[in-house]
């Protein structure tokens, strides 16, 4: 077995728990407007600032039982599931495509399609701002894959045959 074949899915689910950590802040804050970067990570009852080694993705939310170590408040089990499924779906995408660009451009899809699922699930919206982001991100993507003929988008199993082949032509029918 080729080290790439196991090391390449699994640096992309550690990086996808990390992100996924960060998601649980975009989730949280993005739709109340906050911003994403300051305050810092704090407990939502007692506004305590989560130390480093207390936002640890899995571990922390396990080793503390759920709770807030200052108050004992209750965190909710979503923290790590958002966390869990982030790594998961990071570590597919870079079994499914393996070391090339369209796995990076898989999690990185996959990555904002769950913030999207968990900001829709809390407030049956979903942010213009994070729709338009992936709907750019996604065209330069054709674009570039139909320029340079690096597979970046469509995320596909393969060139698709027949007039569905070209880059531009599968994002447009995916967008429609």
């Amino acid at each position: 077995m080729d080290i790439l074949t196991w090391f390449w899915p699994m640096s992309l689910g550690l990086f996808g728990l990390l992100f996924g950590s960060f998601a649980n802040v975009l989730i949280w804050r993005f739709p109340r407007g906050e911003s994403v970067a300051f305050p810092g990570s704090h407990c939502p009852k007692c506004d305590h600032p989560i130390r480093w080694y207390d936002n640890v993705p899995l571990v922390s939310w396990l080793v503390l039982r759920g709770r807030c170590r200052d108050c004992g408040t209750a965190i909710s089990a979503r923290y790590p599931l958002v966390e869990l499924l982030s790594g998961v779906l990071w570590a597919v995408a870079g079994i499914r495509f393996g070391v090339t660009a369209q796995s990076v451009v898989c999690a990185a899809f996959f990555y904002i399609l769950l913030v999207l699922t968990f900001i829709d699930l809390d407030t049956f919206r979903l942010p213009n701002t994070i729709v338009a982001t992936l709907a750019v991100a996604g065209a330069v993507g054709a674009v570039v894959s139909q320029v340079t003929g690096i597979a970046l988008v469509p995320l596909s199993s393969g060139q698709t045959a027949g007039w569905m082949g070209p880059p531009l032509v599968a994002a447009a029918v995916g967008a429609a």
